[in-house]
């Protein structure tokens, strides 16, 4: 069985970790485009590819080991500056996406298409042509050098919630043998009640059995007031188990950056991205719904909203356009808003791109607004 295989269990790990390490990459390569120069995010992204190469092969899954390969020969090269062309970052995007697809397959249980393997092999072989007669890369075989940089994380609980998890279950765990303790004693007074009921003496029997009673009563206060210091703790613990579930709405804009990009690329508009309220939390399957609620918003925004550069200069506009996703609690909702400093959808611009499409567009302006879909990127 798949479960009793210990090579199984350990790509099934892999496998989440690629995933989480494949979305850093991206967000190196999409703030490597902002800062090409800057070497600590090159060298943390050279980190990421180095790291995922040696846990491919200790998981025995070549193909990865092979695509981290090729990220580190593209990554090298950038570091010495030498080779870089306008693509070189769409390559270490393209990269990024092929590591979370085969994190896909391998979570699966499946193993990544020959075709997808054959592709990254002609992916390798354009790097290598890409880099002859360029400087020597920085080596793939040797780690960056440690230099504050960030480093690769996909650990997805917050530490100091699963400390206090941890902290109330051991607490949970400690009224429980007091409250076991109590019961042992009552069930002892309980033992001498009844040995004094079947006593000899009926005074003192009624004597004792007072006494019996009333050493009772207060040893059943203290086990109903074990039980209530239980029934809280489990309460605090079902809480913060129940935390556990918040996710930040960082992890819904996940996509968003490189989604501008790409619209940026095909549109040929600037446009800046801007996210405001990462922190704020909700529940992880909140937080999953406005990542897809959000994405196209945002792409509308960017596709619809913001225009050319060389209008908005012509509106005396900056010639970069700016997209604001903000989020906030209000009460025990969350609260998304996205903005664009653009002239507004062009209603008439829609209504004509759905009747080339074959589509009827209809008159109110409201509908044709809600009719609006983004670009495909």
């Amino acid at each position: 069985m798949a479960g009793d295989d210990p090579g199984a269990r350990l790509r099934a790990t892999f496998a989440a970790e690629l995933a989480d390490q494949g979305q850093l990459l991206e967000r190196y390569a999409l703030a490597l485009e902002r800062t090409p120069d800057d070497l600590a995010l090159l060298r943390s992204a050279l980190r990421v590819a180095h790291t995922l190469k040696g846990a491919a092969a200790a998981a025995g899954v070549p193909a990865v080991e092979t695509l981290c390969h090729a990220a580190e020969e593209l990554l090298g090269g950038l570091a010495r500056g030498g080779w870089a062309s306008p693509d070189a970052l769409q390559g270490l995007l393209a990269l990024a996406d092929r590591l979370r697809e085969f994190a896909e397959r391998l979570g699966a249980g499946s193993s990544p298409p020959v075709a997808a393997l054959r592709a990254l092999q002609a992916e390798r072989e354009a790097i290598a042509e890409e880099r002859r007669g360029a400087p020597a890369a920085v080596p793939a075989s040797a780690p960056a050098p440690e230099d504050g940089a960030p480093a690769p994380a996909g650990f997805r609980v917050v530490p100091g919630k699963l400390d206090r998890l941890l902290a109330t279950a051991g607490q949970a765990q400690l009224e429980r043998a007091a409250l076991h303790h109590r019961l042992t004693d009552l069930e002892g007074v309980l033992e001498d009640l009844q040995a004094a009921v079947r006593g000899p003496s009926p005074v003192g029997g009624r004597v004792e059995m007072a006494a019996l009673a009333r050493e009772g009563a207060r040893r059943l206060d203290q086990v109903r007031r074990a039980t209530r210091g239980l029934h809280g703790t489990i309460d605090r613990m079902a809480w913060d188990v129940t935390r556990l579930r918040l996710r930040p709405f960082a992890e819904a804009c996940e996509a968003l950056p490189r989604a501008v990009r790409e619209l940026c690329r095909a549109t040929g508009k600037e446009v800046r991205l801007h996210v405001e309220g990462e922190e704020v939390e909700a529940d992880r399957e909140v937080i999953e719904a406005l990542r897809e609620a959000v994405l196209p918003l945002v792409r509308n925004a960017v596709d619809h909203g913001i225009e050319s550069a060389d209008v908005r200069t012509a509106r005396g506009k900056p010639a970069v356009g700016e997209v604001r996703v903000q989020a906030a609690l209000r009460g025990d909702r969350v609260v998304v808003t996205v903005s664009d400093d653009g002239g507004g959808l062009d209603v008439a611009a829609v209504g004509a791109r759905l009747r080339a499409a074959g589509t009827e567009a209809p008159d109110d302006p409201a509908r044709l607004a809600e009719l609006a879909v983004p670009t495909g990127v």
